[in-house]
């Protein structure tokens, strides 16, 4: 079967056009439409819409419980009256990290929001900013790639973070 390939010299534009004829060569030549992919009636090659993976959803933060914060749905206007478990982000952990060294420096917590951080020489106070206050609004997503097993419970959601919440000096 002939192909054919656009000539493009180093700097060129390259139009979707361009492309999605390439990735439709590349497909008839390996006998496949591709993962996912359907063929409409003009032989164009799209992906699925059909959702999967991962879901994100709308909280409000309650309390702290080691390596996990404990929230509830929130839809801007009602608040569920379910409380549930949401696992922090890995490195605001405590349990991965209370009393291990890492990269030369020794982490011991005073809480699951306080923290000592310390090469040998230098001790550092350290806590988590910005802090996580009551009705807080927290994103997190479904996991559907990995187990995530905090305190004997699987949780099914894990914070997103979109704050960019880290470990800080404390004063």
């Amino acid at each position: 079967m002939p192909v054919d390939v656009p000539n493009k010299s180093p700097g060129d534009d390259l139009f979707a056009r361009e492309v999605n004829e390439m990735v439709r060569n590349i497909n008839a030549l390996l006998g496949t439409k591709g993962p996912n992919t359907i063929v409409d009636s003009s032989g164009v090659h799209q992906r699925k819409t059909t959702p999967t993976g991962s879901k994100t959803g709308v909280f409000r933060f309650k309390s702290f419980d080691t390596d996990r914060i404990i929230c509830r749905t929130w839809d801007g206007t009602t608040e569920g009256s379910e409380d549930i478990a949401v696992a922090l982000p890995f490195l605001l952990r405590k349990t991965p990290f209370d009393g291990e060294t890492v990269n030369g420096i020794t982490y011991t917590y005073i809480s699951t929001t306080l923290r000592d951080a310390t090469d040998g020489t230098i001790t550092e106070r350290q806590s988590i900013v910005p802090r996580y206050f009551t009705n807080d609004i927290i994103y997190a997503t479904s996991m559907t790639s990995h187990d995530v097993i905090i305190s004997g419970q699987r949780l099914l959601l894990q914070e997103l973070n979109v704050d960019g919440r880290q470990w800080a000096r404390f004063r």
